[in-house]
């Protein structure tokens, strides 16, 4: 097993006891967000904001979308609610449900992401619209 998949299973793993009551209690309140490929609304997703320096995608937080495909945003570690400051990030996308959904290779890593956001202090939530996924495998 590769380091980078076991620091992505923990993350879900925390995000998912975070929000589902496991451990210290709910976080709520971060940065919100929808994700939907047009009118259909993605569920079990995990979304995760990288800020852009330069060559450098830092990862500043994650949330798990719920059925209706909104998510609130958790620092590393589901520590405390995320609210996004001023800059430019690039987001990706993992499936973490029963059924997966398998996404366009370049939403996996920051690099590649077409999911660009300039967040500005006027921005309100992130309306992440992608193309529709595929089911299983």
């Amino acid at each position: 097993m590769s380091c980078r998949w076991i620091s992505r299973c923990v993350v879900v793993l925390l995000l998912l006891a975070e929000l589902t009551g496991c451990g210290g209690g709910h976080v709520a309140g971060g940065t919100r967000g929808t994700l939907h490929a047009g009118s259909v609304l993605l569920g079990d997703i995990q979304v995760t904001v990288h800020r852009v320096d330069g060559a450098i995608f830092d990862v500043v937080g994650a949330g798990i979308t719920r059925a209706d495909g909104r998510f609130d945003l958790v620092q590393p570690g589901a520590r405390s609610a995320l609210h996004l400051s001023p800059g430019e990030y690039r987001v990706t996308l993992e499936s973490v449900g029963a059924v997966p959904l398998w996404f366009a290779h370049e939403y996996y890593s920051a690099k590649t992401s077409p999911l660009h956001v300039n967040w500005t202090i006027k921005s309100l939530q992130l309306d992440l619209d992608i193309p529709l996924p595929v089911a299983g495998r």
